[in-house]
């Protein structure tokens, strides 16, 4: 194991990122690129231990919001940024709020720290 912490969120986002990017190198549609950064995003979630349907969740934010952008006239690039933004929304649900994989200050099924009851928390938990 390493004693690098990796954000899972990061971890998704480059993977979708680069099989983006590389769909796209390929002369693949927008479309059918999104797909193939949906599809390493989804791997990439579930080896990072995020929760199914917190993952389906995110994508379906992701996929309403690329879809949107194109609709609208976005170039890929854009309409990518904008479908980022959507999971980081999904998962975070703003300062405060309980997003499903949790941080500070919120209830999501990750939070916790010491003392508190999430599944990652520190000493003294019980």
């Amino acid at each position: 194991m390493s004693d690098t912490f990796q954000d899972p969120m990061g971890v998704v986002g480059d993977a979708a990122s680069t099989a983006f990017q590389n769909a796209l190198n390929e002369g693949l549609p927008p479309e059918q690129a999104f797909e193939a950064a949906e599809t390493a995003g989804m791997a990439a979630g579930q080896e990072a231990g995020i929760p199914a349907g917190a993952m389906e969740a995110a994508m379906s934010s992701a996929q309403e919001a690329f879809t949107s952008a194109i609709a609208g006239g976005d170039d890929p690039s854009a309409a990518f940024e904008a479908a980022g933004d959507a999971v980081q929304g999904a998962m975070a649900g703003g300062p405060g709020e309980g997003g499903p994989i949790g941080g500070p200050g919120d209830g999501g099924p990750m939070a916790g720290g010491p003392g508190e009851g999430g599944p990652i928390g520190g000493p003294g938990d019980g």
